[in-house]
This record gives C-alpha cells, structure tokens and sequence, in this order.
C-alpha cells in the first residue's frame, strides 16, 4: 500500500498545471480584466482572455483573488462610493457596489474579501452575494481615531488580521503611525501599536504637510515562527522589528528600527516593496527603496538585522520568490520619491530593466536583465511549478513575454488588451 501510495504521490507530481495569471488593463476604449495562462514546462501561451471590459472599467486598479481561485476583485482607482468595486466569478459573471469612499486595499483570507477604505473602515465582503458581513470603523474604535487603513498582513496560525496605518490627517484628529490586530475569531481589536515618533527631524511641520509626522508604517509582514512583526516605515527610510507574540497582547516589545539607504542614512530610502523567500529552513525579506539612490536590504527575520543592502534601481514592483530557479524577481517601474519643500514628491521614470535575486546561498547577489522597451510588471507562471517569468514591457501598447530568468530570448509572447494597471498571480507576501 505505501508503495502504491509513493508511486501515485510521484505520477502527480510529475504534471505541471497552468496557473492563470490576472491583470488589470485600460485602453483607448475603456478597461477590463483579463486571465493570462501558460504551459509552465514549455512557456507557450495557452489562452489569453479578456473576462470583462467596457468603457467603465478605465479606471480598474488593483486585483485580489481568492484562494481558491472562483473570485477576482479589483477596485475602480480615485472613485468614491458609485459602484467602485467589482466582484467577479470565474463562471465571467459580475456584480458592482457601491464603497462609502475610497477603496485603498483589498485581500482575500479565507474566502472573505477584506477591503479597507479612505475613511478609516475595513469591511469584511461576502464574496458570493456581496453582502457586507463586518464593518470596523477604525476611526470610532481607536482613540485618537485612525486615519485610513494602508496594508493588510494575515496571521494565518493565529487568526489575526494586522493593519497598518500610515499618514495623519492633516490637525491630527486621526493619526496613522500605528498597526492594530484584530482577532477574526471574536471581530474584536487586541492590538493598537502606535509607534514611536522618535525621528522628529525627519517630520514636515503641520503648515506643510500636517500628515507626514511620523514614521509612516506601509509594508506588513508576520513571520510566527521567528516571533516577528516587521513593517516597512516609508518617511523615516527604514524597517521596525518588535515581538509578534507581544504585538498580539497589545505591547510594543523590542521594538527596533533599521535604515534601509545604502549609505545607512534617514529620512531618504523610502522602502515600500517587500518579497519574502526561505533560506536553510529560515525567511528571510528583500525590501526595495524607490528613494533616488534605491538599494535592496535583506533582512534577517530571525536575527532582525540587515544582512545586505544590495545596489538595485529604485522603483521595483512586486518581488516574486521563484523556487525552481532559486531566485527572487522584479520588474522596475522606475516610482522615484523624494523630499521636497512642500511634501513627498514623486514622479516615474521608466526604465527597460528587471531585476533577479540569487538567493541560494548565504550571501544574495542580483543581476539586471536589459531589454528593449519599458518593464513594468514580472511576475511568475507558475510558483511551484516552473522556473519561467511573464515580463510585461512596452510603451503604449504593452506585450507579455515568457522568459527563463537565465534566457534573454522569449518562450513565447502575447499583446496585452492595454496598459497593464496591475496583475496577481499569488500575492508575494503570502
């Protein structure tokens, strides 16, 4: 019998699966949402089609999907309360809501769609029907009100939800700067972590942006098994660290913060995108800088120090761990922060770069992929599966290519139906 078992157990995992990959677009005619999918063996485009499209849909942004892979969601970008977001099953049938306000993130956790919202909420969505199961009105529950939710983080082993806030309003009525937890069993907030302001020179005066007067946490990451919550803190350049096992009492404990900048100053990396990947049985994080000297640190979760700071451009999208090629990659969309008199500024400055990781050994080394045109999105075919990439380039007219990371030919390639807004093909932090 247990050879039986091995042998059926080696015969499925023998077959490799097409693994779709969602993407947001917008052209001249409208927008949509279209299912990209590839032979993960050989890299040849298998189908590419357009789920839903229409003049409407211009302003489609960011994608979630849920685990099971029978609901996509995307939110309908700076539209506030007719019908900004969109609920889609796999079957191609499709429903609008209407959001009081702004939706700024979306995930899904065990089929539940969790959106937060510019006014401080995060409402729990019945996929299925719609219907809206839970509201927390953060700037009810917290004292001083929270401002708006800005990133989810799910602790999957103890049910917790982690939100990070991050700005202030401006007269600081509702102030960011804080991660709060909600334990999902009983709705209720166990945590409202509101973190040190301790870099005050690194704060603008409330006459030039009242909002920008703290550390501004973005970025989410749990990691159980090393006890550690880490957060990326875009104003101050830098990454905290404390104790998740405390966080989940409502303690802020050993708490420490770390500069990102290549030259280990404050107040100028701006970290804001974050890829985990595993390393001698250990996580381990690649955080991204969009500040003008860029720069990728590798953090060390269960020594929560800084191993490496990596010379990298600044601006990377998602970064995505690819097991079969031992590598983590990202594409470049060249997002440039900086510092000014009247606030954060930023601006793009494309570039026709992405970017990979070796991360098999102790120490990381990356190399950059030159092409032709503009990158603005990788990301994998399949995670488990395949060692290939898409690589979506182009000016007006964007182009989805299917590259092994050590290959500069295309496996095969497909034109998108537009810009490309965002795409999701596992999300890179769960």
């Amino acid at each position: 019998m247990f050879s039986f078992r091995l042998l059926i157990f080696l015969i499925l995992n023998s077959f490799t699966f097409a693994e779709p990959l969602y993407y947001s677009f917008r052209n001249e005619s409208g927008g949509g949402i279209a299912r990209l999918e590839a032979d993960p063996a050989s890299g040849k485009i298998l189908a590419h089609t357009p789920l839903i499209a229409s003049p409407a849909f211009q302003n489609i942004y960011k994608l979630a999907v849920s685990p099971d892979g029978q609901f996509i969601a995307a939110n309908l970008d700076d539209v506030e309360n007719h019908e900004n977001l969109i609920l889609l099953k796999s079957d191609g049938q499709y429903q609008r809501l209407s959001i009081k306000s702004e939706i700024n993130e979306l995930r899904f956790f065990q089929q539940h769609l969790y959106l937060g919202t510019t006014r401080g909420c995060v409402l729990r969505i019945d996929p299925d029907t719609g219907r809206v199961l839970h509201t927390w009105d953060f700037r009810k529950l917290l004292s001083p009100g929270g401002k708006r939710p800005e990133d989810f983080a799910f602790d999957h082993m103890h049910g917790i939800l982690w939100i990070s806030f991050q700005k202030d309003s401006k007269g600081r009525k509702h102030q960011g700067s804080r991660i709060v937890g909600i334990d999902l069993r009983s709705d209720k907030v166990i945590a409202d972590l509101q973190l040190p302001r301790d870099h005050p020179e690194l704060h603008y005066s409330p006459e030039i942006d009242g909002r920008e007067s703290g550390p501004n946490p973005e970025v989410l990451f749990i990691d159980p098994p090393s006890n550690t919550l880490f957060v990326t803190l875009d104003l101050y350049g830098a990454v905290g660290m404390a104790d998740l096992d405390a966080a989940m009492r409502g303690e802020l404990k050993n708490w420490t913060t770390h500069s990102t900048a290549p030259d280990h100053s404050w107040g100028s990396a701006f970290p804001d995108r974050v890829g985990s990947y595993v390393h001698n049985n250990r996580k381990f994080l690649l955080v991204a800088n969009s500040g003008k000297d860029g720069g990728t640190a590798v953090v060390d979760l269960q020594n929560r120090a800084i191993t490496q700071i990596l010379n990298s451009p600044h601006g990377l999208s998602s970064l995505w761990q690819i097991p079969r090629a031992g590598s983590m990659v990202s594409g470049n969309s060249g997002k440039l922060k900086t510092r000014g008199k009247a606030g954060l500024e930023k601006e793009k400055r494309m570039s026709p770069h992405w970017l990979q990781f070796d991360v098999q050994s102790d120490k990381v080394t990356v190399s950059n992929k030159s092409m032709s045109q503009p990158i603005h999105q990788v990301a994998p075919v399949n995670i488990q599966q395949s060692p290939l990439v898409y690589v979506n380039m182009g000016d007006n007219v964007h182009t989805w290519n299917i590259f092994t990371p050590q290959n500069d030919q295309p496996h095969d390639s497909v034109e998108a139906f537009g810009k490309v807004q965002r795409c999701h093909a596992t999300h890179p932090l769960n």
